[in-house]
């Protein structure tokens, strides 16, 4: 707690230290140089907006306070006196204090905005990731530039291999061809893409998966991104084997067999 305290504390502090450093070194220069005070206050304005972007208001007010007595004191007649009597003097110290409230606010409320789309990209990954299948997404040019994660704990790759050329890896050499013609010709037309693979597991068994994808469109109809899922049709392929293999067996009898329904309709 005391940590995070200190923390807190320093990251306040230090825009206000570098601040006010900033702002002796500046009258120093302009000092010597014999600038005159309307430039002085252009240049102490310009380190207060340098604080503001990187500090809270506090520290901002503390500097615009520095700079302000440092006009009055080094460049506002009567000189190495501290009145703020001068309407130079007011206005500066208006325009220092305005200056660094209005920007402190847009820095903040930037801060939270970002910090909420942060939030809002952290809840759909997280949501992306647990649901029960394998989502990936592709750049308009074919390229993928996302993958779930239970898309990598079944092919075992990691994400730079997912997102290389690695990934041809995961796809039987046999469907591999097959799938890149189809894809690219699905990219080229900006139509849906749909087609059987199979893909290999962590363990190196391969099981069969139908991958789909579907363009994003904007308004003008261009492709902004693809989205798509791979689905495993092991057990339906093996169903669909046997049922062939049943069906071939029946043809193979030399009695007569047949299948009605319950509206007594011949089916088979």
């Amino acid at each position: 707690m005391k940590h995070h305290q200190t923390s807190r504390f320093w990251h306040s502090a230090a825009p206000c230290v570098v601040g006010s450093i900033a702002v002796a070194l500046l009258t120093f220069v302009c000092f010597r140089l014999d600038v005159d005070p309307m430039t002085a206050a252009f240049l102490y304005l310009i380190v207060i907006v340098l604080v503001s972007l990187r500090g809270s208001f506090v520290p901002s007010a503390v500097v615009s306070i520095i700079a302000i007595c440092c006009l009055d004191y080094f460049f506002t007649p009567p000189l190495f006196q501290v009145r703020l009597s001068q309407p130079l003097d007011v206005v500066a110290l208006i325009t220092f204090w305005a200056t660094a409230l209005v920007i402190t606010r847009l820095i903040s409320k930037v801060r939270r905005s970002f910090q909420d789309l942060q939030a809002l990209k952290d809840q759909q990954r997280l949501v992306i990731d647990t649901i029960p299948g394998m989502v990936w997404t592709a750049l308009p040019d074919g390229s993928r530039d996302f993958l779930n994660q239970r898309w990598l704990e079944y092919t075992g790759l990691s994400l730079e291999e997912g997102l290389s050329w690695s990934w041809q890896a995961a796809f039987h050499p046999d469907d591999l061809a097959g799938c890149d013609i189809k894809w690219r010709a699905a990219v080229a037309a900006e139509a849906p893409f749909e087609h059987e693979v199979r893909m290999r597991r962590a363990d190196g068994e391969y099981r069969w998966f139908l991958i789909r994808g579907v363009p994003l469109r904007d308004e003008l109809g261009t492709t902004m991104k693809w989205y798509g899922t791979s689905t495993d049709v092991e057990d339906r392929k093996r169903a669909e084997e046997a049922l062939r293999e049943q069906a071939s067996l029946l043809n193979l009898t030399h009695d007569t067999i047949f299948v009605r329904n319950m509206n007594n309709v011949i089916t088979y």
